[in-house]
């Protein structure tokens, strides 16, 4: 008669070793779910980001028309169809620049970002552009809180020209309202001052129209 040992201490370790196994492979799939689950989401992990770069776009763009593109000109991250604007950058990621950030309205240069964006390639899909970490259009979703309400549809275009590159009339009470028909300009001390309002940045032909430098595109 044969009889065979039961090795109960190498059966222990190899069931350990099983369950330690599966925890690290059961970790690893979920790593690697919830970075693909981000990136379809447009979510932004700052350690992914270049500070520097961005802070230096942003340099760039306050120079442009006075701030104009600052507000409303986008910021490609990775390969994907993901942006940020710099006023975003600034309030998320804490980018800073040399010169001094004008005042802006995020949101709406969120939207000015989306319309461009769609308006550029009449083939890409509202849904999946992501603008501030929010996508351009959601069927169903909350404007605002889950996408930012931008379908396709006809924009503003242009470069509205910058208040203090007005051509403005010698006559000061005529000056003062060629100064402030420019949306985002005010006249003080003979001067026409502010950051003027992106053309982009419209939701109707009309007000696009006023605004010098800027034209209404149809779709």
């Amino acid at each position: 008669m044969i009889i065979k040992r039961c090795d109960k201490h190498g059966e222990t370790q190899a069931w350990i070793i099983g369950i330690i196994l599966a925890i690290v492979i059961g970790g690893l799939i979920l790593f690697f779910a919830s970075n693909a689950f981000s990136k379809v989401e447009g979510v932004i992990n700052k350690a992914d980001l270049d500070i520097g770069l961005i802070s230096q776009k942003c340099d760039i763009q306050i120079d442009i028309s006075k701030g104009e593109a600052y507000c409303a000109e986008k910021i490609p991250i990775g390969e994907s169809n993901n942006y940020i604007t710099c006023p975003y950058a600034k309030k998320k990621f804490g980018v800073t620049t040399e010169r001094d950030m004008p005042e802006c309205d995020i949101d709406e240069g969120a939207k000015a970002v989306c319309r461009k964006l769609l308006a550029e390639d009449s083939t890409i899909k509202p849904e999946k552009i992501y603008v501030n970490e929010k996508p351009c259009y959601k069927a169903g979703g909350t404007i605002g809180k889950d996408h930012w309400g931008i379908n396709r549809g006809s924009f503003c275009d242009g470069n509205a020209i910058a208040c203090d590159k007005l051509s403005l009339s010698n006559d000061p009470q005529k000056a003062k309202n060629e100064c402030e028909s420019q949306k985002g300009c005010e006249y003080k001390e003979s001067k026409c001052v502010g950051t003027v309002t992106a053309c982009i940045t419209f939701d109707e032909s009309p007000e696009c129209e006023s605004q010098k430098g800027c034209s209404w595109i149809e779709v």
